[in-house]
């Protein structure tokens, strides 16, 4: 759990010994935190869910196997695509294809 004292400074030090204990840690810790604190951000953050009402709505949600394929292999992507739907189709039945 964070600390007001971490995310805020107070007045009373000096900057340039902040400065000094932050300049001595290496690039990789400081990377591993900051993305820490991202994840830690978005956690708190309070998500307002929204749902489609029309299918047009709907068809601007719908990805197709071409922007797939571009975002399969970014970070986020498994986060995204938690809870969505998939739609195949299995065949033809009188001249209309079938999806499950």
């Amino acid at each position: 759990k964070l600390k007001a004292s971490d995310i805020y400074s107070d007045d009373s030090g000096s900057e340039s010994e902040d400065n000094k204990s932050q300049g001595r840690r290496s690039s990789s810790s400081s990377s591993s935190s900051d993305v820490e604190e991202e994840e830690k951000k978005r956690e708190r953050e309070v998500v307002e869910v929204k749902y489609a009402d029309t299918r047009d709505q709907i068809n601007k949600l719908r990805l197709s196997r071409f922007k797939l394929e571009r975002l399969v292999h970014l970070p986020f992507f498994s986060r995204v695509v938690q809870g969505c739907y998939v739609r195949i189709g299995i065949g033809n039945n009188n001249g209309n294809p079938v999806y499950r």
